[in-house]
């Protein structure tokens, strides 16, 4: 997926470049995820709570100097806490025990933007969220007797919402401080061990809602009539 949020940026960069008359912002920065699950059946209710800082990557890009266009925003986040409730009682979970935990997520959608003057704009946009969690990871089985490897895929399907403020320090830098909003409404995970392998979907009593908050470096690329560079009026 890390690859296909790479791809897919570019291509849409290559892509609006070549029309008569664009605008595309392309940001990087540092993000910051809170993730709040919750999974519950007939005998098992699990609520568990993740943080997760890593890179932002955002682009929104605007034709024919509207305000309606669209974004793409992925992120690459490195979780450092996770806390589990299981039927009341609450674990703090050893990261020690991972060799590998990344989260990759992408939202793409429709993007809007509101200009307060020349240089400060407020941009916002919603769409479908894609969030991918990979982990490998060993713990040691008292039923077995012995320690076993893990790798797990995790896949959370949803939707997800941007809100940022965009300051230009120039015509080419600028600023872009805000956060992303999202609520998962389905997960698919699987596990493969050398003891065997297991996969479910959850059921309609799953939820995932984070709050990812985030500041960015930003580039403005333009293409007008009037050649490369920010329009004159």
């Amino acid at each position: 997926m890390k690859k296909f949020c790479l791809a897919l940026l570019i291509g849409t960069l290559s892509s609006v470049a070549v029309i008569a008359e664009s605008e595309t912002w392309l940001s990087i920065g540092f993000e910051y995820g809170s993730f709040f699950e919750h999974a519950a059946d007939s005998v098992i209710t699990t609520d568990s709570y993740m943080a997760s800082p890593g890179i932002a990557l955002s682009t929104y890009g605007f034709l024919n100097r509207k305000n309606v266009g669209f974004f793409i925003h992925s992120s690459y986040l490195f979780p450092t806490n996770i806390l589990t409730t299981i039927n009341g009682t609450t674990t703090d979970i050893d990261l020690g025990i991972y060799d590998l935990l990344v989260q990759v997520g992408i939202i793409i959608g429709p993007g809007f933007r509101y200009s307060f003057n020349k240089n400060i704009k407020l941009h916002y946009g919603i769409g479908l969220s894609f969030l991918e969690t990979v982990a490998n990871y060993s713990s040691y089985s008292s039923y077995y007797g012995t320690t076993i490897s893990y790798a797990m895929f995790a896949f959370n399907f949803g939707v997800g919402g941007d809100i940022g403020v965009k300051y230009d320090v120039s015509d080419i830098i600028y600023l872009d401080v805000g956060t992303i909003l999202n609520y998962d409404f389905k997960n698919y995970t699987s596990i493969a061990s050398s003891f065997g392998d297991a996969s479910s979907w959850s059921n309609r009593n799953y939820r995932m809602i984070s709050f990812r908050p985030y500041i960015c470096v930003g580039f403005n690329f333009y293409r007008s009539k009037e050649g490369l560079g920010k329009p004159k009026n």
